[in-house]
């Protein structure tokens, strides 16, 4: 069971595919998206969902978000205004 989740709109493209030899191939993703997804991790409690506020914007009719600090990502310069979502509208 996955305990710690949540959904990020980050506007880079990444790789998804079978990767690796023909003894041995894995699906994987890669790229930027998923470099910020596991940075963000850390931020993320147990049973919590963030959204950045690009996807917030997409969203906001539809879920009730408590603002968090802007948060900051190791290697990469600014700072996220990320939100977590505590229910539905």
């Amino acid at each position: 069971m996955c305990l710690n989740r949540f959904l990020l709109n980050y506007r880079k493209k990444g790789m998804a595919g079978i990767f690796g030899s023909s003894r041995k191939r894995e699906y994987t993703v890669f790229g930027p998206p998923v470099n910020m997804a596991s940075r963000l991790e850390r931020f993320v409690g147990k049973n919590q969902i963030l959204i950045c506020d690009e996807t917030y914007r997409q969203v906001q009719d539809m879920v009730q978000v408590e603002k968090m600090a802007l948060l900051p990502i190791k290697g990469i310069e600014r700072r996220f205004d990320v939100s977590s979502v505590i229910g539905k509208i």
